[in-house]
């Protein structure tokens, strides 16, 4: 059989809940070699098992010396790290994008947290039906003069894993080019915004 598109192209996937795995499985689905970083004897639901078809798994402790330094060795032997902690976890951990730049000056970091990794909300932790309501989609729904309505599927979560997706494939050929890795802040927030007027005009 052919090759898949991404076939040359690893991905760390430390995501958790639903934007972050989504994007990452779109790369497997299209051939990227994913692996997928968990917490050591974690049961995975059926939900967590559908997010993550086409991944491999390893389970690590991140915040032990032993699982920090296995992960900087794959770094070194991966193109792309995706998260979407909080913006303090990772630098705690020793694993910031300046760490892992150190050991592969070429990686493309994208960080996805909820506001961003700078701001006053930054550090606030979020989920997709959350970050709709501070972008703003929440007053667009429901009826005049009526209570502002959730969309009830968290549609900033698949919103954000298409915006994950062509961020770091925007990101792949421009190190193909260049041969430079980057830093990607991709909030939850800022891409539902962006795409507001896309969805209600389809709609």
């Amino acid at each position: 059989m052919p090759r898949a598109a991404l076939h040359n192209v690893r991905i760390l996937d430390l995501t958790r809940v639903w934007a972050g795995p989504l994007g990452t499985r779109i790369f497997g689905d299209f051939g990227a070699d994913v692996i997928k970083v968990s917490l050591p004897g974690v049961v995975h639901s059926a939900i967590d098992r559908k997010l993550n078809r086409n991944k491999s798994n390893i389970g690590l402790r991140l915040d032990t010396e032993e699982g920090r330094n296995i992960l900087l060795q794959l770094a070194c032997v991966s193109d792309v790290v995706v998260e979407n902690f909080r913006p303090r976890v990772m630098p705690n951990l020793g694993i910031s994008y300046d760490d892992l730049r150190r050991e592969n000056p070429s990686i493309i970091f994208c960080s996805m947290p909820g506001f961003g990794s700078e701001g006053p909300y930054s550090n606030y932790p979020a989920l997709g039906n959350t970050t709709e309501s501070i972008a703003g989609l929440h007053s667009l729904l429901g009826y005049e003069n009526g209570n502002l309505l959730p969309t009830g599927m968290s549609l900033a979560d698949p919103f954000s894993a298409i915006n994950q997706v062509a961020a770091v494939m925007s990101a792949l050929i421009h190190r193909r080019l260049s041969g430079e890795g980057q830093f990607i802040d991709l909030a939850l927030a800022e891409g539902t915004v962006c795409m507001l007027g896309e969805y209600f005009v389809a709609n």
